[in-house]
């Protein structure tokens, strides 16, 4: 008995020691968390998982464009440890301003080159099909756009699209794939002048959810059958909303985009962080995240675990849109301020 109490003894020393550790290491520490895929219950799901593995975590959530340029606004005096769920276009420009502190996770292994950052400041966690959706019910497949300009020269379609706020990321990728076909180097911002032309078509018979207005349940019902979505939430939606949904799949292909994570550089607690990335994008959390979310995951050894459907819908979307990243990086943000300005009524 008096060796088992012994063992017991040194178990339980040993376990108070690794708590210290861990407290030390700043896990304890609240670690602040932008991201622009927490909507849906995730911002909730992923703060109380992390505060089972023994994290401290507040998640903020936004727009792609809003938590954006929180992160540029905030370079001198960084309120968040982490981002992740932007694009990799995104974190470019975030490296760029020196915005990022290198870190290369272990589980970065498991992601393929293409999807990460070369010197280590930012890692590919989602996989991201940017698509357009639409009810069945409402519209058959024979009836159903094969292309995206279909929506503005199709009138049969006006009005029964919708359209994401202009500066989220979805909406950004979304307008992207349409300007790369008008692409101008001596038209305003890049795009000719045949391209604004259908750029304002494709705005002005859209249709903009109101603040509250739940577009979902637009398309669920019918009076807006149709809109952009990321290929996560074709899944999740379908079935939170049990509703069938149509995938719109053109020659041209899909713009793919991989949501990253990273460190902000100036983080108070630089190795909570470290310990949060390693844990957020690992084999097991990855894994759980897109068995809740339906995401898929760019860790190859978590996609096994992916739902069957997100598995198919990347089986579906064997296309991706040439993209010239680059060139919308230097020309977006102007592009998103003509439409504001010139086109929404």
């Amino acid at each position: 008995m008096k060796k088992i109490w012994m063992v017991l003894t040194l178990v339980l020393v040993f376990t108070m020691a690794f708590a210290s550790i861990v407290s030390a290491e700043g896990y304890d520490e609240e670690l602040v968390i932008y991201t622009n895929s927490g909507s849906g219950g995730r911002d909730a799901w992923l703060m109380d998982l992390a505060a089972e593995n023994g994290f401290n975590v507040t998640v903020v959530e936004g727009g792609g464009g809003d938590i954006f340029n929180r992160v540029i606004a905030e370079k001198n005096a960084p309120v968040a440890d982490v981002v992740f769920g932007l694009n990799m276009l995104n974190f470019a420009e975030f490296k760029n301003q020196e915005l990022l502190m290198e870190f290369v996770p272990t589980w970065a292994a498991n992601v393929d080159d293409a999807m990460k950052d070369p010197d280590g400041y930012y890692t590919g966690i989602v996989k991201q099909a940017i698509v357009l959706v639409y009810n069945p019910d409402f519209i058959a497949e024979e009836d159903a756009p094969t292309d995206w300009p279909d929506l503005w020269t199709n009138p049969d379609y006006s009005g029964m699209y919708n359209v994401f706020n202009l500066g989220g990321g979805t909406s950004r990728t979304v307008l992207s794939g349409i300007a790369m076909r008008y692409q101008d180097p001596d038209g305003e911002y890049g795009i000719s002048e045949e391209g604004w032309e259908n750029i304002k078509a494709y705005v002005q018979n859209g249709y903009f959810a109101a603040e509250g207005e739940d577009y979902m349940l637009n398309l669920k019902e019918g009076t807006v059958p149709m809109s952009m979505l990321w290929g996560s939430g074709v899944v999740e939606k379908a079935a939170e909303y049990e509703v069938e949904l149509g995938v719109m799949n053109p020659e041209i292909g899909v713009p793919f985009v991989v949501e990253q994570v990273g460190i902000l550089e100036g983080t108070d607690s630089p190795e909570a962080a470290k310990a949060f990335v390693e844990w957020f994008g690992s084999d097991e959390v990855q894994a759980l995240w897109a068995q809740e979310w339906g995401t898929s995951p760019a860790n190859s050894v978590s996609m096994e675990s992916a739902q069957e459907a997100a598995v198919a819908l990347d089986e579906q979307l064997t296309t991706a849109q040439y993209i010239d990243w680059a060139w919308v990086l230097d020309n977006v943000d102007y592009w998103v301020e003509k439409m504001e300005l010139e086109y929404m009524e």
